[in-house]
């Protein structure tokens, strides 16, 4: 458990020790996310959560640029398995028996090629000036926990807090086209960072007397070159993140006051309508056909 308050370095280690209980929380926004998007008979009996090869790769490039000196607590180098295949696999009951212990224990393995471009990728970070104006005197890793009168405690990780500034700043490694806003828009409302954005504004609002109410998002592209975007969140992002997370907390709370984990599905009837980009292309297939057959 951590205690109420901002805690500056927190190693990412500690913060994620700190796991949910069905009963206690902590409350995070990929807690949230999941109980909205599974369900909460799902998010609460299902298989643990597993990272995915993308989400390594951002934790990989978040931990060499904000806390570099915890890598030994977080991944392991591939190569230091003695029981490596020619090729560098891992395909003997040696190597598999210690790719499993590591896993166990908790930290990832990385290969010594895949390490070496996400240290281009920091460089890219640190040359970049949009973002390197960002970074320069500011605070990583910065841990938020806030307990309201409910008594169920929320939990944060701010990636970085400029010196002086009006925003929370978090690094978004993705797979998008940067030169494509629309494609940076979906994947904000897929992933649902606003929701985050707000979540972490919120906790932030109820610990410091110093206002942030902006949120910028530091995009690098995860294959090389790894280009680099900076783009602030507007308003009305802010604002949907806001209503979801006033709508969803009250309902999770709900559940883990009396550990009922009901499927909202499950008492009444609900309308599904048409997915309006397929009302879209049905009614230019039909304006086609109408013009051709005129």
């Amino acid at each position: 458990m951590i205690k109420d308050g901002i805690h500056t370095k927190i190693s990412p280690k500690d913060y994620h020790a700190w796991e949910f209980d069905r009963t206690k929380g902590p409350i995070s926004t990929s807690t949230l996310k999941r109980y909205v998007e599974e369900g909460p008979e799902r998010f609460i009996t299902g298989a643990a959560f597993k990272a995915t090869p993308a989400m390594t790769w951002g934790s990989l490039v978040d931990l060499l640029l904000f806390t570099p000196e915890h890598f030994d607590d977080e991944f392991v180098l591939s190569t230091d398995c003695e029981h490596l295949s020619a090729n560098g696999a891992m395909l003997s009951k040696a190597a598999k028996e210690w790719r499993d212990s590591v896993l166990a224990g908790g930290r990832r393995i990385v290969k010594p090629d895949d390490l070496a471009q996400a240290l281009e990728a920091v460089k890219k970070l640190s040359s970049t000036p949009a973002s390197a104006r960002l970074l320069e005197g500011s605070l990583f890793q910065t841990g938020l926990v806030f307990t309201s009168e409910h008594g169920i405690p929320a939990k944060g990780l701010v990636d970085c807090l400029p010196d002086g500034g009006d925003c929370i700043v978090d690094l978004k490694t993705t797979g998008a086209n940067l030169h494509n806003d629309s494609e940076l828009e979906r994947t904000v409302g897929k992933f649902r960072y606003h929701v985050q954005a707000a979540f972490y504004l919120y906790l932030w609002s109820k610990l410091s007397d110093e206002p942030r109410r902006e949120w910028k998002i530091i995009w690098q592209s995860s294959a090389p070159p790894f280009e680099v975007r900076v783009d602030k969140l507007d308003n009305l992002m802010l604002d949907a993140g806001g209503e979801f997370v006033r709508y969803h907390v009250p309902r999770i709370i709900r559940d883990m006051k009396t550990d009922s984990w009901m499927s909202p599905f499950a008492e009444g009837e609900t309308m599904l309508r048409m997915h309006t980009p397929t009302v879209f292309a049905e009614e230019a297939l039909m304006e086609r056909l109408t013009e051709m057959e005129g």
